[in-house]
């Protein structure tokens, strides 16, 4: 059995005891405050790093940056973004394209004469969250969750605020590609393009 001397030394570097606590005595011991390792720390911030961005130029980097703003991250956060990210952000727009294509293949592809301007639309690529978007812009909601009683009804009237308001109106959250003030809205013009699940769980589009 280690003697009193060689247990006080262990309490020292497991950072326990103190100049007070008798030797050998370890039955209330009181752990010495370790260094700040928040988010402030000297250590932390050595370790952030300005995180990765795919750009404008790709069809779902705004997508991206709406969901992933810019920011200081540590180098598996980054690594998160790049993959886990990703792959939601080209999954959101790759519906998104599809619901367009449709939409166009009915009203044409001059966007001038669709029957709104700013068509909403609610995308449910991503498990639990349905997200809402915009067919003429860039504008994408954080989402709702599927979880929510009336959860369909809800995205579809934050959906419709966007498109009855020519694309002014962005509930909650916008990347910035739509201008305008918040103007509540009380006529419903037309209902948004709304994926629907069938028995086969394969999304089929409601004009």
């Amino acid at each position: 059995m280690a003697d009193d001397a060689e247990r006080r030394d262990l309490a020292k570097k497991a950072g326990y005891g103190s100049a007070t606590t008798a030797p050998g005595d370890l039955t209330s011991p009181t752990r010495r405050t370790p260094p700040p390792v928040g988010p402030d720390s000297p250590f932390r911030q050595g370790k952030l790093k300005d995180s990765w961005r795919p750009g404008l130029a790709t069809g779902w980097g705004p997508y991206f940056d709406a969901m992933f703003p810019p920011a200081r991250v540590t180098a598996w956060i980054n690594f998160k973004r790049m993959s886990t990210g990703v792959n939601i952000a080209r999954r959101l727009w790759d519906q998104r394209e599809g619901l367009r294509q449709g939409y166009e293949a009915l009203h044409g592809t001059d966007h001038s004469r669709w029957p709104a301007q700013h068509p909403g639309i609610v995308l449910d690529a991503v498990q639990w969250v349905a997200h809402l978007a915009c067919l003429a812009c860039h504008w994408i909601h954080h989402g709702v969750s599927m979880r929510e009683t009336g959860w369909y009804g809800h995205a579809a009237e934050l959906a419709l605020r966007h498109q009855n308001s020519d694309g002014a109106q962005k509930p909650h959250r916008c990347n910035g590609s739509c201008s305008g003030t918040l103007i509540p809205t009380n006529n419903r013009q037309s209902w948004p393009i709304m994926p629907r699940r069938s028995r086969s769980s394969r999304s089929e589009v409601r004009l």
